[in-house]
C-alpha cells in the first residue's frame, strides 16, 4: 500500500474514533445531566432557579423524556 494511502487510511481511522470518543462523551453528559436532574426534582429544588422561565420549560422537558426511563444509578 503506498504510504499516502496509509496515511489517508489511517488519518480516516483517527477521526472515526475521536468521533466515537466525542459520542461516548456526549452520552455520559447527558446520562449525568439526568440524573442531577431527576435528584434535584426527587428533593424538590428547582431545576433552574436562576431563570424561572427556563426552568418551567426544562421542567416540562424533563418530564417527558428523562423521568421516563429508568433510574441508573
Amino acid at each position: 500500500m503506498p504510504h499516502s494511502l496509509r496515511r489517508q487510511t489511517w488519518i480516516i481511522e483517527e477521526a472515526q474514533k475521536e468521533r466515537e470518543r466525542s459520542r461516548e462523551a456526549h452520552t455520559r453528559a447527558q446520562e449525568v445531566l439526568a440524573r442531577i436532574t431527576r435528584n434535584r426534582l426527587a428533593e424538590g429544588s428547582p431545576i433552574l432557579s436562576h431563570a424561572p422561565a427556563a426552568g418551567a420549560r426544562v421542567s416540562a422537558w424533563v418530564n417527558r423524556s428523562v423521568l421516563e426511563q429508568p433510574a441508573s444509578s
